[in-house]
């Protein structure tokens, strides 16, 4: 099936959700387009009533488009991801029914890998915990459990192009880093290649995921704390699915993980505010973020550029040549 809407002659509106950089308001505006900004994510109840007058829809990675919403946008020319990934929206029915998807996969890089790589630092240094001892009014001056990042084994479970770089700063600090991928990655740097995350846990005293699972089922499970060192710390920047967090919890507090830093969760709200909880907020030497691992000034405003220079070609000629493709 084939969809032409984006030669429709339906007024051009975009609608625009989850606050998305300023710059993409401003292209819409001067190409003529009716634009609404909201600063939120809206629910697929929402969509459904309000997607069917639109041309344009662009997002982060809050809003859920699926097949339904899809088909029922009547006007819909093409969805724009602010994002890197792209599993908030079904592609599938997306590319079946002619509408392109554009994202940008690479533009907050940086921002993430720059947050992982310090995290790893703070964690083995148990910062965090002191500094809110000492915000406290407690002095906590010790170096039991302090450990240099220079000698230390880092494990990157995921390879692509945010592990890749996380690996190379790492090497910066002093890591030795060691990786696995599913699909064969050369190394870059002087990182070591892995068969398997049972091969990288031999060595890792630092795992950083970098991954996400497409079966819902997750990449790091209680199998994987079982096997790897002790006291090792572990890190979660790429989807709330890849790691088993019961099992991270449980071996949290049994003395195996000593440190862990997560911005990613398997729920996440919707809207920022108060009333967020998760076991790991009550145990120690634990860093927690609120999915902010690409949330920079200079990553959104690099995504905006990209979504703008895409859609700009697309406008223009019709170009899908960067657009999501799914088998």
């Amino acid at each position: 099936m084939t969809n032409t809407n984006w030669q429709t002659t339906h007024r051009n509106k975009a609608l625009l959700l989850e606050n998305v950089h300023q710059a993409a308001v401003n292209f819409f505006q001067q190409k003529g387009y009716e634009v609404e900004f909201i600063d939120r994510a809206l629910s697929k109840a929402e969509l459904l009533a309000k997607l069917a007058d639109y041309t344009i829809l662009g997002v982060k990675s809050k809003t859920k488009i699926d097949a339904e919403v899809l088909q029922q946008a009547r006007h819909l020319k093409c969805v724009l991801l602010f994002a890197t990934g792209f599993d908030n929206v079904d592609v599938k029915t997306a590319n079946e029914l002619g509408i392109p998807v554009f994202n940008a996969p690479n533009a907050n890089t940086r921002s993430v890998v720059e947050l992982v790589v310090a995290e790893m630092v703070l964690l083995l240094r148990r910062v965090y915990d002191r500094s809110v001892a000492l915000k406290n009014g407690v002095w906590q001056k010790d170096w039991h459990n302090c450990w240099e990042a220079q000698g230390k084994n880092l494990g990157i479970i995921g390879y692509g192009n945010i592990g890749s770089q996380v690996g190379q700063l790492a090497e910066a600090f002093g890591f030795r880093v060691f990786y696995y991928d599913v699909f064969d990655k050369s190394p870059v740097g002087q990182a070591t290649k892995c068969d398997s995350i049972e091969e990288l846990l031999q060595y890792a005293d630092v795992v950083s995921l970098h991954t996400f699972a497409p079966s819902g089922k997750p990449v790091f499970t209680r199998e994987h704390f079982q096997a790897a060192r002790k006291n090792f710390v572990i890190l979660n920047f790429s989807r709330g699915s890849a790691l088993d967090y019961e099992a991270l919890v449980e071996f949290i507090k049994n003395g195996k993980v000593v440190g862990a830093g997560i911005d990613v969760f398997p729920e996440e709200p919707e809207v920022n505010g108060p009333g967020f909880y998760h076991e790991l907020q009550q145990l120690p030497n634990v860093i927690l973020t609120p999915h902010i691992g690409g949330s920079t000034e200079e990553a959104q405003e690099r995504i905006a550029e990209q979504i703008i220079q895409v859609l700009d070609s697309y406008l223009t000629t019709g170009d899908t040549s960067r657009a999501i493709k799914v088998v």
